[in-house]
């Protein structure tokens, strides 16, 4: 019975992350209208939100047993795949790492900082019952989804250029 409540948690958590990229991409780009429904756009393509979700698993809990070091290299450096899945539904798992990997290429600390500054929210927001959380969560998402953009803007014209 426990394996099938982890098994469903896996599928539902990979499609809901899916979908919450989408609506943060959709509320982030100034054109966009974010819909309710973006939320759940993750499960129409189920199949890779969850085998992106199992690779960067493995992927980054190889990483931390080598070395602690690698595996958080590893999750800033394939940080932007479910934003990329989210943005073109039809790139392949590999094809998100890649352009994950390609995009954060000398931004990873630059987002750590980003993450690391949402710190101080957080524990503002879990004082009173983390009732605050429903504020600083949705808004981390949207800033995280802003500079996937940024960074995705920015490596298309640089790959023009090129």
């Amino acid at each position: 019975m426990s394996l099938i409540v982890f098994l469903v948690t896996i599928f539902v958590s990979a499609a809901i992350g899916v979908g919450i990229c989408k609506f943060s991409l959709n509320y982030a780009e100034r054109d966009s209208n974010p819909k309710f429904t973006d939320i759940f756009s993750g499960f129409s393509i189920i199949h890779k939100a969850v085998g992106l979700y199992i690779l960067l698993t493995i992927i980054v809990t190889i990483g931390l047993f080598l070395v602690i070091v690698p595996g958080i290299i590893f999750i800033y450096m394939f940080s932007q795949s479910f934003f990329i899945l989210a943005d073109d539904n039809n790139k392949s798992i590999i094809e998100c790492l890649k352009e994950s990997s390609a995009i954060m290429k000398g931004h990873k600390f630059e987002y750590f900082v980003l993450t690391l500054s949402f710190l101080g929210w957080i524990i503002l927001g879990m004082i009173p019952l983390c009732i605050g959380l429903l504020w600083v969560v949705p808004y981390m998402n949207v800033t995280v989804a802003t500079y996937y953009l940024k960074l995705r803007d920015s490596y298309n014209n640089n790959d023009k250029i090129a």
